[in-house]
């Protein structure tokens, strides 16, 4: 699984490979000669006849490096490949809001020095005290900074994760509202020229068009469905496979849930609405579709393809 392909400024949630990495990956596996799609892999797990080593590829969110730097190198190997991509494209926002947010707290060049909000009834507080101006400093430490794994390093990291962690559960309405609070509390907006940017709706159909490459659904608006009631979870998910359908005139079968967050009225959805298989960001072997709608995946994380490779055979060992 993997989402940014692409040399990021900050990488704080640990989801961006670089372009020689990625190629590098692609060489592991070109070697390995038993990379197929998820709609090939599913189809061959209903008849029970998937091989241990076969590897699938997969993109989550649509970021608009996937289109530029991914899929010309995907070309060069001919190694297949699932998009799954929000509705969530240019002419609404070009960027996602938590990357958005990031930019904000953690790269604007001048931040007011006290901060205070209420978001969805929990007063945040913070002051930032000369962590106002964004020295270089400052910069490196954000920069480096692993949100995965490491607690916030500066002032400005501790009220950009609290900021999050409330805003991660919102509906995609309130998450916009707060966020312009927050672009008006700061005066700061993302730069035009952002690597954070996400694929046209042309883009999109671009990929799907090619014959290497298909499309799964990732819901509307990209939210973490599990906090949400049926109904809102229904919406999200038929929304989004009704958008790809248009776009692309194919059936979206196959669906990978943000943040891989769902719970059991999640999957009684996909039931009901006749997908074929869903994806979480559990690190788990597919082996079988007794559980359809919880399927793994392994997160690749930007190593050189000798670390990689390490890597592969480790998760087909399993």
């Amino acid at each position: 699984m993997y989402h940014h392909i692409a040399d990021l400024q900050s990488d704080v949630w640990d989801i961006a490979v670089s372009p020689s990495n990625f190629e590098q990956h692609l060489e592991v596996l070109n070697q390995q000669k038993n990379v197929v799609s998820l709609y090939e892999m599913i189809d061959i797990l209903q008849t029970n006849t998937l091989k241990h080593d076969a590897i699938a590829i997969s993109f989550d969110d649509g970021y608009l490096d996937n289109y530029t730097t991914a899929v010309p190198l995907l070309k060069k190997y001919d190694l297949p490949a699932t998009f799954f991509i929000t509705s969530k494209q240019p002419g609404h926002s070009d960027f996602f809001w938590w990357d958005e947010l990031e930019y904000i707290f953690l790269f604007a060049e001048n931040l007011p020095g006290y901060f205070e909000m209420i978001i969805d009834s929990k007063t945040i507080k913070a002051t930032l005290d000369n962590e106002t101006l964004l020295s270089p400093a400052l910069q490196a430490k954000h920069e480096k900074w692993n949100a995965c794994e490491e607690l916030p390093p500066t002032k400005r990291g501790e009220l950009f994760y609290k900021v999050w962690e409330v805003l991660k559960p919102l509906s995609t309405s309130q998450q916009s509202q707060y966020l312009s609070k927050i672009k008006t509390w700061s005066n700061a907006t993302m730069p035009a020229e952002s690597l954070y940017k996400v694929m046209s709706t042309d883009q999109v159909l671009a990929v799907a068009n090619d014959s290497l490459f298909s499309i799964g659904a990732h819901t509307q608006t990209h939210i973490a469905l599990g906090f949400h009631d049926y109904d809102t979870q229904k919406n999200e998910i038929e929304g989004n496979r009704n958008y790809l359908k248009t776009v692309t005139e194919k059936n979206i079968d196959l669906l990978a849930y943000p943040y891989g967050n769902y719970n059991t009225a999640t999957q009684d959805i996909c039931s009901e609405c006749g997908l074929k298989a869903a994806f979480t960001t559990e690190s788990l072997h597919i082996a079988t579709l007794t559980q359809p709608y919880r399927l793994g995946r392994f997160k690749v994380e930007n190593d050189n393809g000798k670390i990689f490779k390490r890597k592969l055979n480790q998760w087909l060992s399993l």
